[in-house]
């Protein structure tokens, strides 16, 4: 059996990758990436301290979406 090891994300990939995504059109949104890029994510968020942090640090403009009323 082996055992696999966590990749060791810098802020300089995790920014890369973010930028990376977006120019391939992927959808950015915090569940979106948790969903479809776990450790992206992950490293995204322990490296930058919240997901929307590491967003700003790629210079990817974001509006949240409104809160839906009930």
């Amino acid at each position: 059996d082996t055992v696999r090891r966590r990749r060791a994300w810098t802020k300089q990939e995790v920014v890369a990758a973010l930028k990376a995504a977006k120019k391939a059109g992927r959808h950015l949104a915090d569940s979106a990436v948790r969903r479809e890029a776990p450790a992206l994510y992950g490293a995204a968020v322990r490296l930058f301290g919240t997901f929307t942090a590491a967003r700003y640090a790629a210079k990817i403009p974001w509006k949240p979406r409104a809160a839906r009323s009930r």
